[in-house]
């Protein structure tokens, strides 16, 4: 089990945040934003993020960089359709930040760490 002594960065720790949806923002239409990561610096694909959405494990997908604005992450449709849920309700989320350092066991232990502890939904 994965505890605060995480070799990975958790960005965000089990927190309830809105699916928000909107219209004509391409791959974004669906998306959460991600609160108190204004701060990380990145390129689009350099900055990628592993964990849940409730309980759907989500694996190396990509926060969006938005120059001094929290990152998103976009919820596609095989993501909405696993959670049963659409734009405008509030879903329960875990991401951790990749970094170049992080070897293949970090990241395997985190994963299975996911795999074993359910969201409070």
């Amino acid at each position: 089990m994965i505890d605060e002594n995480d070799i990975l960065r958790k960005i965000v720790d089990n927190q309830r945040l809105e699916l928000k949806y909107q219209p004509g923002f391409g791959s974004w239409t669906y998306h959460i934003k991600m609160p108190g990561t204004a701060g990380i610096k990145g390129t689009w694909r350099s900055m990628k993020v592993i964990g849940k959405v409730d309980d759907y494990i989500v694996n190396e997908i990509n926060l969006a960089p938005r120059k001094d604005e929290d990152k998103i992450i976009s919820i596609n449709k095989d993501i909405r359709n696993a959670i049963n849920k659409t734009g405008g309700v509030t879903v329960n989320v875990t991401l951790y930040l990749l970094d170049w350092y992080d070897t293949e066991k970090d990241i395997r232990d985190v994963q299975e760490s996911l795999l074993t502890t359910h969201s409070e939904v």
